[in-house]
């Protein structure tokens, strides 16, 4: 056998001796590894989360937004309100293109015996193709029943669920800010609206002439152009940014991608685990610290062994080695630990949230627990090999 090979299995053989002091000290490693994997995991999950979402209402989509959501601080402060004049223009210049008006409000809707809250959206009826939205009950609203403002409305399967329990809620009436609108329609389950996300299965939608009622303000929060493919989408950016900057400033609005404003959303989730992760890896400094105790007990308690083998020609390497090799065995036994409960912990989260433990995150668990194994048992096992024979053998 090697000398790497004895120094492990004498290693390990200490570690079994003392049970209960190896497992308490390599706890802080185990909290450590254990929350910065699964933080990790969670932040891939959450980029999953949010392709799976943009990518179940619509692909190729291009967004106009009020503000500037693009740069290092994203915000939507300040931004303008667009008019039915700007989606005239945009629809006559994009004319190859679906261009789609949207408003929003929350409002409460209401049945004689149930009143919840909930998110209305106006648009027009091509806002239900951009949005991959089908529908499993009744009709989406007519381009007359935009045209006269009709009140009429199709909701979403949570809001039917909520507000008409099992009942077919199409042809029954509901009160919105105390007008009475007809459902006519009821769209599949979308999911999402999970982490603060908008849950479109919970919006009621309307025709936009008839949100202006409810809104008292002719105007759009936003607009949702499709292109004819997705080569256009370039072009089109170009064209619809040129048209606004006729009216608005820069500042005022913003003309992005699907992709774009997936890269932004993730990149600020991105930017808030990082600091999570951050504050976890403090564990990792704590239980480092409890390595270097341990270790210093343990060269304590061998003293005269360590004299006894310097005397009979054991060298100051030889020394160093073997207590370092326990040392990367204390916290490499505590990253494996780790990593096994996040895979256990990830194996149950996953039935509500696709958290994804990485290849990164489990060369993490090793890499960090060997690293703290060499660095924090580097100080004690050089106390051990720096000590001569013969004060090692008197030791007391």
């Amino acid at each position: 056998m090697t000398k790497l090979g004895l120094y492990f299995t004498e290693g390990i053989n200490d570690l079994l001796k003392n049970k209960g002091r190896t497992f308490l000290t390599s706890l802080g490693i185990i909290i450590g590894v254990y929350s910065v994997v699964l933080l990790l995991s969670f932040g891939e999950g959450l980029k999953l989360y949010i392709n799976q979402q943009f990518e179940s209402l619509g692909t190729n989509l291009i967004y106009i937004l009020p503000g500037k959501i693009s740069g290092s601080s994203p915000s939507l402060l300040g931004g303008k309100k667009f008019t039915f004049s700007d989606y005239r223009k945009l629809r006559s210049l994009l004319n190859n293109s679906q261009v789609v008006p949207v408003t929003t409000k929350n409002v409460s809707i209401e049945t004689p015996s149930k009143s919840e809250s909930t998110s209305l959206m106006g648009s027009t009826v091509d806002f239900f193709g951009t949005r991959n939205l089908t529908l499993t009950e009744g009709r989406y609203f007519s381009r007359s029943d935009e045209a006269s403002g009709r009140k009429v409305a199709v909701i979403g399967p949570k809001i039917a669920e909520k507000l008409f329990g099992n009942q077919n809620p199409v042809r029954k009436s509901v009160k919105i800010q105390g007008l009475r609108f007809l459902i006519i329609g009821v769209t599949e389950p979308k999911g999402g609206g999970g982490l603060g996300g908008p849950d479109i299965d919970n919006y009621v939608f309307i025709p936009y002439k008839t949100a202006w009622i409810l809104t008292n303000d002719k105007s759009f929060l936003s607009f949702y152009i499709e292109p004819p493919d997705k080569e256009s989408i370039p072009v089109v950016v170009e064209k619809a940014t040129r048209l606004l900057l006729e009216k608005y400033k820069v500042d005022d609005f913003s003309v992005t991608t699907q992709d774009e404003l997936i890269a932004t959303i993730s990149g600020i989730f991105t930017v808030v685990n990082s600091v999570l992760v951050g504050i976890a890896a403090i564990s990792l400094l704590v239980g480092g610290i409890g390595i270097t105790n341990i270790m210093f007990v343990t060269v304590s308690e061998r003293t005269k062994e360590i004299g006894i083998r310097r005397a009979i020609g054991a060298q100051e390497n030889n020394i160093l080695l073997q207590f370092v090799t326990q040392s990367i065995l204390l916290t490499t036994l505590g990253g494996t630990l780790a990593l096994l409960l996040a895979f256990l912990t990830n194996l149950v989260i996953n039935r509500f949230f696709p958290a994804t433990i990485t290849p990164i995150g489990m060369i993490l668990a090793f890499g960090v627990s060997f690293v703290i194994g060499v660095v924090f048992g580097v100080l004690p096992a050089r106390k051990a090999a720096k000590m001569t024979p013969v004060t090692a053998i008197r030791y007391e």
